[in-house]
């Protein structure tokens, strides 16, 4: 693969024929572009051979080469004769500095320096060798240096740069918009989920009416996983009349909101920034008791919370309706008087606010979805309505009044609603009521009963508006013949009786009342059951109200397992409770010892059981909606998460214990926000990025402000104990040593991606240490970065359009320079066609629909994010991909954002804010008013005079609000006669902290109260927008709403490097408390390992020094250490101690042999500590900075359990191999990686939960069945596989046989199991894996104990000879014997002689047959055929009448 990667390297300055006919160079090398994807040649060898043929000999004719081509095709003798020297150069400066090496160097990768000096291995893994000679070595590494990446964006020539983003907004998704599109006035992601009033079927507008839907919205957010859920007060205000609470500061808020949504096409990101005070009701009722709050103090903060400038802690917020927001001096300060804190005493403390409260804006988008779910609604209740109104019954009319003066609470209700009109209008054919009207016994049914319709309307009222007659005066039997023989042709009465029992049972349970009140009361008490198919596990029971609050994302992986024929989905509820709300005795007929009554009361039981039978279906419908949105609302705040990470700068933490050296930070340490370590911090700052991927190559990348590629360069592996990977070590050095004097970068950031990424770090510090600061004087630091998403983005469009020649692991080391630089901006570029962001969500993702919600809440919470912090204008041309931040301007969109984008390509960038509201106005006053703000524009060099350049035209304070914020200045210095103006370019010329003194003494009232005595009134304008303008003179073109950069916790990084998540036990306590251990990236979706759980390893060295131990290799991906003193068995540990020391005797003696002395006798290790060897222990603690964990060894357990997090959900810890070694199709420089891993983790996440699981490797399950009996089976999996496992079957004494089994899907979507036989060229399919162990693995063993329970068996093949002599003798002819051999192809054979020779022939045994292969002759010719039998027995009949044919075939041949 290296030397592959080598000459990718170098191809193109290599070739540069052009082709065979019309065809040029670089659309053959464009065709054959796939070839950066193949991981093993051997795969597509001829394509490889013909792709190769291609290039090599593609020339044009001769008559079409001139000489100017020759002078560009061929290379001149004095070219090479420079490139000669130039190599022998470099190789006397590479002697050079290898004279001056000691003997530890930059690039060696010895585990001498992964240990402290007391730590030694005793064996060690040789690094590995390229061989590769010195001038393409340096022409790998230099691949990609600045000569072959483009100029800076803001150096190129302006048309080339252009044409480039035009063609790249047409490719990721930009460009694919209509010219309608572009010049709608409403914003695109409104008009996405906006209703507009729709024509009803007779011909009339649908109406919305705004007061009914304020109230609507309300009821939907008290309810169970919403937002107000938590909030008592909110739901009692719910409970209310509308006309009670019409005045609510809580309901005018949100009819505020939603005017402004609606009407004026008002982004939610333009409201939660410019709108908050008319919406501070809404926000505290979102924060009024809520968790949120409370987890603020313990784990990582809400990203809208203020901060302590001094001490970085956190800021109590001031909760109330009328505001809600943080003091300009921090005196309400988290942990107040801990002594964990310190700051200067003397030195006035300020609050950090931020722009706005992300939490508002989330609640806005929330109530977007929620209108157009209500217009939906609406329009499915006026079109029932419509259908109606013509209906000449009066009962039917009766129900059209109810629906009229209904609102629809759900899709659930709507549906009961439309089914029930459906019936009305007899539109179900089979409706029993509709034979009672053929036959004309309507009067005879209500004689009865009362009908459907007159009983819902005693519900609805609660009121016995209507009984059963009592008809106790006549025998129900002879009533019903009598009716029956009124007809034409006549019934009897038990037909009369069916026949209305029918209707009775239909009427009711479409009765829409009445479905309602029960499926309510079974989401509320009702029970889901959990039945696994075919599998001896026990079922789970879960109550449906925790499905809504706790385990919505539980119950939609539920749905996959039973679409996948895996389980089955049980809803139940006792009826009991539906008997109830039927109130029979009150609301249907009186109590009376009649058989009318009896009759009618078992009709009322046929109800129930059907209520019960038909209604579960509406249950799931109502918690698969509940859980797509809970499924939604989670991923947006793990994006969230994302979003609120700084850009990088040198940051601190102002803590008593806190290490400012230590390479991670502790977990307990987010309650505090970094703090710049300098005063003159600056926002975007150079950075260099390492990446080093499965296959050994380290990518370095290194970008400049802009975000520009400045160079890249490549390490390898090189071996130091040879000459020629000393000096490849060295011409690595000085190549990295180049590119870092020419690029300055100010931190090195390194990805936390494997635990091959731990030496990088201590080799690259060094490498800093000693080279760059000796030469340079700068301290430039290195720290960890998450990988995750720089990894999805080197796989959207954008990266490709951008570097489509490039090695995927470049494109991700450049993709992490970014991260680092800007987070926003790439999390902004997964949003492109391919939809990558969708990645970021570790959910199951059921249906395509629900897909295109969930990337549609995605890009509603990246609009918040862009809001809150603006975006340059001078980024969209001169920063890369910086126009994927434009489409989440508020107000544009994908189209717009397109369309603007080429307006401002085709002009000079923008000069001002004016200006750039005059490039918006093509679109809309909507438009203009929405994005104007956030679009931000520098300082030009030469200012327009007709649109001239404010200075507040860098932050985002919209132009309307100037003149105040000039108040704002003028109230800084209130004596000084300077205009306001004036008074405005002097603060913000200031130093940060003394704008932030003079700003923060502005009394807030004052300058609302000159606001409100001025001719500039602003209705919406309050004390929070007043601060808020305050905060942006402050910032004066920064933004603060992200967190300043900090590290990752040792939690993340061990996430991060091993895909573990460790929870010792004072976080699994807190997690049961329901605080959450941790956060970030890395702490969702990965395996969890607990302290104190069961582990199995095999020995991979040991360790000696000050701390002996033993390192193993763990089932879960991580390793593991086992010191000496953990070791509770004296035997055990006195065998290790006795090894260790012996083995350091003789590694001494070698090191200082003189030739006098006698060697140590050299010793063998003791079984149990052999390479390989099976050892188990309990996990005590995590090593942080070597991402493995220390165990203590304990004896092996039967079964290894799977920990249950006791509320019946279970398997959150079970064993995985989804870190299971990694084969060749998906190595992480494959474009499919992250698809990969997620199949492997869902596949692991099935299959580990067999109770025959065993996360093993091939030798391990064999050390596992070894002292088994044989029958004995587990499953393990394939390592070199992502949809298979292997199950191991004990088949013999010491011997194992295994079956592969793949998981495959039919086209229906259900999956099955496949078993292939090579050997026999046969395969089965199976429903599951217990189908295969019952009636494949079952019957094979049979057969295997009927050949070992056979009378010729013998145990091992050395007394085969001696059996078959001893039936010779008394038998005088043909003899045979079943035996168990040593061999691992065929274990069992048959041996047989006859005259002088012996023959064997294998058998092979599957679940069907036992097979024999027997050698048949055709012409002389012999061919092998293996011949099915059903038992031993049939064997020995197989074997016997093959001797006797034999011994007929030289007679008859």
């Amino acid at each position: 693969m290296q030397n592959m990667e080598s000459w990718a390297g170098a191809s193109s300055d290599a070739v540069r024929l052009p082709g065979n006919g019309t065809t040029s160079i670089e659309d053959l090398l464009a065709g054959v572009t796939w070839v950066r994807d193949l991981t093993d040649a051997s795969l597509a060898v001829e394509r490889v051979h013909n792709a190769f043929v291609q290039v090599i000999f593609s020339v044009l004719p001769e008559d079409n080469v001139d000489d100017s081509d020759v002078a560009h095709r061929f290379v001149t003798a004095a070219e090479r004769q420079r490139k000669a020297e130039r190599a022998r150069r470099l190789r006397e400066e590479a002697r050079r500095e290898l004279e001056n090496l000691r003997d530890d160097l930059v690039s060696g990768s010895d585990d001498s320096e992964q240990r402290s000096d007391d730590e030694e291995d005793l064996n060690l893994d040789e690094t590995n060798l390229v061989d590769l000679e010195t001038n393409e070595f340096m022409r790998w590494i230099e691949a990609g240096t600045s000569g072959s990446f483009s100029l800076s964006r803001h150096q190129t020539d302006e048309e080339a740069l252009r044409d480039d983003l035009e063609f790249k907004l047409e490719q990721t998704g930009l460009g694919k918009s209509t010219e309608s599109a572009v010049r709608e006035a409403c914003p695109e992601r409104l008009k996405e989920v906006l209703v507009e009033p729709r024509m009803l079927p007779d011909g009339s507008v649908c109406e919305f009416s705004s007061q009914c839907e304020v109230y609507w919205v309300l009821r939907q957010l008290r309810n169970a996983g919403q937002p107000f859920a938590h909030n008592t007060r909110i739901c009692a205000l719910a409970s209310r009349p509308l006309s009670e609470i019409v005045d609510e500061p809580v309901v005018v808020a949100l009819g505020y909101a939603l005017q402004k949504m609606t009407v004026e096409h008002y982004e939610p990101g333009h409201l939660m920034v410019y709108h908050q005070t008319p919406l501070h009701p809404l926000l505290c009722a979102l924060l009024e008791g809520s968790v949120l709050t409370e987890d603020a103090r313990h784990t990582i903060a809400l990203a809208s919370y203020a901060y302590n400038v001094t001490t970085g802690q956190r800021q109590e917020p001031a909760i109330a309706e009328t505001y809600v927001g943080f003091d300009a001096v921090a005196r309400h300060s988290i942990g107040e008087g801990d002594p964990l804190w310190y700051g200067e005493r003397r030195e006035r403390h300020y609050a950090q606010r931020k722009p706005c409260f992300i939490e508002l804006g989330r609640l806005l988008v929330r109530l977007v979805e929620l209108n157009r779910l209500f217009r939906g609604l609406e329009y499915r209740r006026q079109r029932m309505i419509a259908s109606l109104k013509d209906h000449p019954d009066a009962r039917v009319q009766d129900q059209r009044t109810i629906l009229s003066s209904l609102v629809f609470e759900s899709a659930v209700e709507a549906d009961i609603w439309l089914t029930f009109v459906d019936s009305l209008q007899g539109l179900h054919g089979t409706d029993p009521y509709l034979r009672i009207r053929e036959l004309g016994l309507e009067d005879a049914f209500e004689e009865f009963s009362i009908t459907g319709l007159q009983y819902q309307e005693n519900l609805r009222s609660n009121t016995a508006v209507t009984l059963c007659p009592s008809n106790a005066h006549m025998s129900l039997r002879d009533w019903a013949a009598n009716v029956g023989r009124t007809l034409a042709r006549s019934l009897d009465g038990e037909q009369i009786l069916s026949l209305f029992t029918k209707a009775l049972v239909s009427q009711f349970s479409k009765a829409p009342i009445l479905a309602n009140m029960v499926v309510d009361v079974f989401c509320a008490e009702g029970d889901l059951i959990v039945t696994y198919k075919r599998s001896e596990r026990a079922d789970q029971i879960f109550s449906l109200a925790s499905m809504f609050t706790e385990h919505a994302q539980y119950f939609l992986e539920l749905l996959e397992m039973e679409h996948n024929d895996l389980v089955k989905l049980y809803f139940v509820l006792d009826q009991k409770l539906v008997y109830d709300i039927l109130n029979l005795e009150g609301l249907y007929q009186r109590r009376e010892d009649t058989d009318w009554w009896r009759a009618r009361d078992e009709a009322m039981s046929f109800v129930v059981i059907r209520l019960l039978e038909v209604l579960p279906t509406q249950v799931r419908a109502q918690l698969t909606a509940n859980a797509e949105y809970v499924v939604s609302a989670s991923s947006a705040q793990r994006l969230s998460t994302f979003c609120a990470q700084g850009s990088y700068a040198a940051t601190r933490l102002q803590l008593s214990d806190f290490d400012g050296a230590a390479r991670v930070w502790e977990p307990q340490w987010n309650v505090v926000e970094a703090l710049p370590a300098t005063k003159d911090a600056q926002d975007l700052s150079r950075v260099c990025a390492v990446y080093r991927g499965n296959s050994g190559v380290t990518a370095f990348t290194f970008i400049d402000e802009h975000g520009t590629v400045l160079g890249t360069t490549r390490w390898v592996d090189c071996a130091v104990s040879t000459v020629s990977g000393r000096e490849r070590a060295v011409l690595q050095a000085i190549q990295l040593r180049k590119l870092f004097t020419q690029c300055r970068p100010t931190v090195v950031a390194i990805g936390a991606s494997s635990t091959a990424c731990l030496p990088l770090l201590r080799t690259l510090e060094k490498f800093v240490r000693e080279q760059i600061h000796q030469s340079t004087f700068v301290d430039v630091p290195v720290v960890w970065a998450s990988v995750e998403v720089p990894r999805y983005y080197s796989v959207t469009t954008y990266a490709r359009l951008e570097l489509p020649q490039a090695e995927n692991i470049v494109v991700t080391s450049i993709a992490l320079a970014r991260y680092v630089q800007d987070p926003l901006q790439v999390l902004c570029s997964l949003f492109e066609s391919e939809q990558t962001a969708l990645q970021l969500c570790r959910t199951m993702r059921i249906s395509p629909s629900h897909d295109r919600q969930l990337y549609q809440r995605l890009a509603w919470e990246m609009s918040l994010w862009v809001a809150a912090v603006g975006l340059w204008v001078s980024d969209v041309v001169f920063r890369p991909n910086a126009v994927a931040m434009l489409q989440f301007v508020p107000g544009l969109g994908p189209a717009k954002a397109r369309a603007l984008a080429s307006s401002i390509l085709c002009s000079d960038v923008p000069q001002s804010r004016r200006h750039v509201e005059q490039l918006l106005q093509q679109y809309g006053a909507a438009i203009v008013q929405n994005a104007a703000p956030v679009l931000r524009v520098r300082s030009p060099e030469q200012c327009d005079g007709e649109l001239p350049w404010h200075p507040l035209d860098a932050t985002l304070i919209p132009s309307p609000w100037y003149t105040i914020a000039c108040m704002v200045a003028k109230a800084t210095a209130p004596s000084s006669t300077l205009p306001a103006e004036a008074l405005l370019v002097g603060l913000l010329e200031m130093a940060q902290e003394e704008r932030r003194a003079a700003l923060h003494r502005v009394e807030v009232p004052a300058v609302m109260a000159k606001v409100k005595a001025s001719e500039t009134v602003l209705a919406d304008m309050g004390r929070r927008e007043v601060e808020f303008m305050v905060d942006e003179l402050i910032a004066n073109g920064r933004s603060f709403m992200r967190r300043p950069y900090r590290r990752l916790t040792n939690v993340e990084f061990m996430s991060c490097i091993t895909g573990i998540t460790y929870l010792s036990s004072a976080d699994v306590n807190a997690l049961s408390k329901g605080a959450g251990a941790g956060s970030g990236s890395g702490s969702g979706g990965t395996f969890v390992v607990r302290e104190g759980d069961y582990i199995t390893g095999t020995v991979t060295n040991l360790q000696g020094g000050s701390t002996p131990g033993i390192r193993l290799a763990t089932s879960r991906g991580v390793t593991a250490f086992i010191a000496a003193v953990d070791i509770r068995d004296e035997a055990m540990r006195v065998d290790l101690l006795e090894y260790i020391r012996r083995t350091e005797q003789l590694r001494d003696w070698a090191r200082h042999e003189n030739g006098d002395g006698r060697p140590p006798e050299r010793v063998e290790a003791p079984v149990w500590l052999r390479r390989g060897a099976l050892l188990q222990g309990t996990v005590r603690r995590c090593v942080w900075a070597r991402c493995e964990l220390h165990l203590q060894w304990c004896s092996p357990r039967e079964e290894l359990a799977v920990a249950s997090d006791g509320n019946g959900e279970g398997e959150t810890a079970m064993p995985s191999y989804g870190n299971m070694e990694r084969g060749a199709s998906c190595s992480v420089n494959s474009l499919n990686t992250t698809q990969v891993e997620q199949q492997v983790r869902v596949f692991a996440t099935k299959m580990s939960r067999h109770p025959l699981f065993r996360d093993v490797s091939k030798k391990g399950a064999a050390n596992m069945l070894r002292d088994k009996e044989i029958g004995e089976s587990l499953l393990r999996p394939r390592t070199a596989s992502v949809h298979r496992l292997v199950c191991e079957v004990k088949v013999g004494g010491n011997a194992t046989n295994h079956w592969v089994i793949s998981e495959e899907r039919r086209a229906n979507g259900q999956f099955y199991y496949k078993v292939e036989d090579r050997v026999v060229d046969r395969q089965w399919e199976f429903t599951d894996v217990d189908d295969f162990l019952c009636n494949f693995v079952e019957p094979m063993v049979k057969r295997i104990q009927s050949i070992r329970a056979h009378r010729r068996f013998e145990d091992s093949a050395e007394y085969v000879q001696a059996a078959l002599d001893a039936q010779r003798e008394v038998s005088g002819g043909f003899a045979y014997v079943f035996t168990e051999t040593e061999s691992k192809r065929h274990l069992y054979r048959v041996y047989s002689s006859g005259g002088n020779e012996t023959y064997d022939f294998p058998l092979h045994i599957t679940g069907e047959f036992i097979y024999i292969r027997l050698p048949f002759f055709h012409d002389g010719k012999p061919t092998n055929k293996w011949v099915p039998c059903k038992s031993a027995e049939k064997v020995s009949e197989t074997v016997k009448n093959y001797a006797r044919a034999m011994s007929k075939r030289p007679e008859s041949g």
